[in-house]
């Protein structure tokens, strides 16, 4: 999201982060938000064995950073 941001309106304040925002958000794929949610349960179990400790990009089959 960040990245998003400042690659496409570097620079923006008050109102204009605002939609810098809403554009960053809309510019998310569905599909990959699909992905987070199916995987949800499966992440916070894997945080629950971690004991609460960082799990890094755990999402079996499914590689989210790449988006």
């Amino acid at each position: 999201m960040k990245r998003w941001i400042e690659d496409n309106r570097p620079r923006a304040t008050g109102k204009a982060l605002i939609e810098a925002i809403k554009e960053a958000w809309a510019a998310v794929p569905t599909e990959m938000l699909r992905n987070c949610a199916r995987s949800m349960k499966q992440r916070v179990e894997a945080v629950i064995a971690a004991g609460g400790d960082f799990i890094g990009n755990y999402t079996p089959g499914v590689y989210l950073a790449k988006y």
